[in-house]
């Protein structure tokens, strides 16, 4: 089985997605965690499959679902997970800070 590292700013976002969904609608907040709980353990299982991220940091990959990137480097035996981040953010700038 493979491995999946989630650093504790990729729970935070976790957590911050949670929170902003659950706002309007628990339910749907909770199915959207546990989507991009299966979306990482799929990824883990083919770490590779993310496109590359140099222009980011050396080795990230990310991988798109829906209106989420899951940012990782990827490991023989899994992935570590750096951040999860809506799309629609500024992503250079939230990876210079």
């Amino acid at each position: 089985m493979a491995i999946v590292i989630k650093r504790p700013q990729a729970e935070a976002d976790l957590d911050e997605i949670f929170d902003y969904i659950a706002t309007d609608n628990l339910e749907r907040a909770i199915a959207v965690l546990l989507e991009l709980d299966e979306v990482i353990k799929n990824i883990s299982a083919n770490p590779y499959m993310g496109r590359q991220r140099f222009e980011l940091l050396p080795n990230l990959r990310s991988f798109a679902h829906k209106n989420y990137v899951v940012f990782y480097f990827p490991m023989s035996n899994g992935i570590d997970v750096i951040r999860i981040l809506h799309g629609a953010r500024d992503i250079i700038s939230i990876f210079q800070d």
